[in-house]
């Protein structure tokens, strides 16, 4: 497996690792290349692996400059969060990043939980990140399960993290995934961005197999 940088394009490989992976994935697929050619001097994955970890801390926060991929990020949680919905991020950027985008962003008082890709045994696809996000919910009588859920991704490790998990999956085309990428590996249907999101809670149960031009929608049973 390619770690997913596109050259000629100067970009990421559609859902490529480099995109949805977590760090450890990351390196662990250097460390296989590395491998590969013999000529190269290459330590243990452990001390590979410390050694990366040394330089992501020294690094900092590599996300520092990002900007939410909507305007009105903000409004849209809200939105969504007044509309009775539970808003929850699971990620495979690791804790220390995603808090500081969260907090940057002013989204961290919307989100009322989250895991991230350095508190899991297994990123995704797996379905153990959405597992465990929604032990992370539960409490008392109140039990959430993937099949509660509405996730929202934008690479196939989103869309196949959600059909592992038997959850609902909308695909958004904000991310590095295709149309025909995320619907063949679990979205239920696409949407061309995020800021679509409420309108589609307002209006789930009127959705049919049909084609909305530039929404593409295929019928599911709630």
């Amino acid at each position: 497996m390619e770690i997913g940088w596109d050259a000629a394009r100067d970009n990421v490989v559609p859902s490529a690792p480099v995109a949805a992976g977590t760090w450890d994935d990351i390196v662990g697929l250097v460390y296989d290349f590395l491998i590969d050619h013999q000529d190269l001097m290459v330590e243990s994955i452990e001390i590979t692996t410390e050694l990366t970890k040394q330089w992501h801390a020294e690094l900092g926060d590599v996300h520092e400059h990002d900007t939410p991929l909507l305007d009105d990020l903000v409004v849209m949680m809200k939105t969504c969060h007044d509309l009775g919905y539970t808003v929850a991020i699971c990620t495979s950027d690791d804790r220390g990043s995603t808090d500081k985008a969260m907090k940057r962003w002013g989204i961290s008082e919307i989100v009322a939980y989250s895991i991230c890709g350095d508190e899991v045994p297994e990123g995704k696809p797996s379905p153990v990140p959405l597992q465990t996000l929604c032990r992370q919910a539960s409490s008392g009588d109140r039990v959430y399960h993937p099949q509660d859920c509405i996730v929202v991704g934008d690479t196939s490790s989103d869309t196949g993290m959600a059909r592992a998990a038997k959850a609902f999956c909308v695909g958004v085309l904000t991310g590095s995934g295709t149309t025909e990428q995320l619907l063949d590996t679990g979205a239920h249907l696409i949407l061309p961005d995020v800021g679509y999101i409420p309108a589609l809670l307002m209006n789930f149960q009127q959705l049919a197999e049909e084609d909305h031009g530039d929404i593409v929608v295929r019928k599911v049973s709630l």
